[in-house]
């Protein structure tokens, strides 16, 4: 009895170790400028309104990825590395490391939306722009995530892919403002309709787009006669109330302007701003890592360990997740980003050692590899001055875009007839 009852302890004890939940079934999740909305969900937009979607595959190996204490079978030599929507990576002792990547993801887009919906070829991204007719529209999303998973043990290499696909339908609800004769996607009349004014507005719109696409394209001799244009619709709206008033006493309408022609290139703005600190800290990274390789290369007394690879690979690893790309800046970035990826065969081979420690005893070819990640670190040093510059002068080519964004708001707060709100 006493050996039973050790069995049955020693059993409760490991259970947790190797139980897991089943991976949940996939399935679709949108993700909009509005917010997340699930399978069965509604999406609520204005005519004429803009909306980005992006449609993901959850469940599946995506949770797995994500909660691998709930879904993987976690013992106690496991240790999880890295966790999120994209992908994981865990060990489970000396010479084993496995790893999980999101590889692509693909979504077709099918419905009741016709023209309104415009899909990205090759990605999981739409816009919809809402149609002008209120009412509910049915949008059915299929999408498909490809996943690769790399095993490391005692020198074999093992591959493997996975497809996940799942479908879901939606509802697109088209509301208009609450007596709203015209939308778009930043502007709303409510009130007593008018064909000329509609025509006004429509020019408005049309002007809201032109100029936004000049600012990114930086013409700024077009944006600002864009604006001068817009200054002398609004004028002419101006004009066209008055008269309207003067004809139909009690006429009443009410027009909001919604965000800047100049939105797109402030978030760009913004962007470079943030890439310039962010190639600071690569700056002193790669200096501080290069210095780091040379006392390790100095010191011959050196036993090399994974602690140390990863004093001199991690944080700049960790660094490179967070660089803004061409979605972030609305177009170029003014940096050669490949140019920022350790060699892949520097890369692979720290992979392995973090696998296999056993691959640190071969000290010449530590010393070897180090060697080149010095260089790759130093070649970051010499042309962090022009990449730098880069980002800083294309900066202040943008300047002109910062009072363009105060004359386009000034227009538009301070018509008198309309009210003005930023976008968001």
């Amino acid at each position: 009895m006493p050996r039973l009852l050790g069995l049955l302890l020693s059993f409760l004890v490991i259970l947790p170790a190797v139980a897991a939940e089943p991976m949940p079934a996939p399935f679709v999740r949108l993700k909009t400028s509005a917010g997340l909305v699930d399978k069965g969900g509604k999406i609520t937009i204005r005519p004429g309104e803009r909306l980005s979607l992006e449609a993901k595959v959850y469940g599946g190996r995506r949770a797995w990825c994500m909660e691998p204490e709930k879904y993987a079978n976690v013992g106690k030599n496991t240790v999880i590395e890295t966790k999120g929507e994209d992908g994981l990576s865990f060990t489970t002792g000396p010479g084993f490391r496995g790893t999980w990547k999101l590889q692509s993801e693909t979504a077709a887009w099918y419905g009741q939306l016709g023209d309104a919906l415009k899909a990205d070829a090759g990605k999981n991204t739409a816009t919809l722009t809402g149609p002008k007719n209120p009412g509910n529209y049915v949008l059915s999303v299929k999408a498909t995530s490809n996943w690769h998973y790399d095993r490391l043990s005692q020198g074999n290499h093992v591959q493997q892919t996975e497809k996940h696909e799942a479908e879901a339908t939606f509802t697109v609800v088209v509301e208009a403002v609450a007596g709203s004769w015209f939308s778009s996607a930043n502007v709303v009349a409510t009130g007593q309709p008018d064909d000329d004014l509609r025509f006004r507005l429509q020019n408005v719109q049309a002007l809201y787009d032109s100029v936004s696409q000049q600012l990114l394209d930086k013409k700024w001799s077009l944006a600002r006669q864009g604006l001068e244009s817009l200054k002398a619709t609004l004028g002419n709206i101006t004009s066209r109330l008055d008269q309207l008033k003067r004809e139909k006493p009690g006429y009443a309408c009410e027009i909001t302007f919604l965000g800047l022609p100049s939105d797109k290139v402030m978030q760009r703005l913004q962007a470079l701003q943030k890439m310039t600190e962010q190639w600071k800290a690569m700056n002193l990274i790669a200096s501080e890592n290069a210095q780091k390789i040379n006392q390790l290369l100095l010191n011959k007394q050196t036993v090399f360990s994974n602690n140390i690879l990863k004093s001199v690979f991690k944080n700049y690893l960790d660094w490179g997740s967070g660089i803004p790309g061409p979605n972030d800046l609305f177009g170029a970035v003014p940096a050669n980003l490949q140019a920022l990826v350790i060699p892949s065969n520097i890369l692979d081979w720290y992979t392995n050692a973090q696998d296999d420690a056993s691959i640190l005893k071969n000290q010449a070819q530590t010393i070897q590899q180090l060697s080149k990640l010095r260089e790759f670190y130093l070649s970051r040093l010499k042309a962090f001055n022009q990449e730098n510059q880069a980002i800083h002068d294309e900066i202040k080519a943008h300047a002109p875009a910062r009072d363009l964004e105060a004359q386009g708001k000034a227009a538009l707060s301070g018509t008198g007839f309309a009210s003005w709100r930023p976008k968001g």
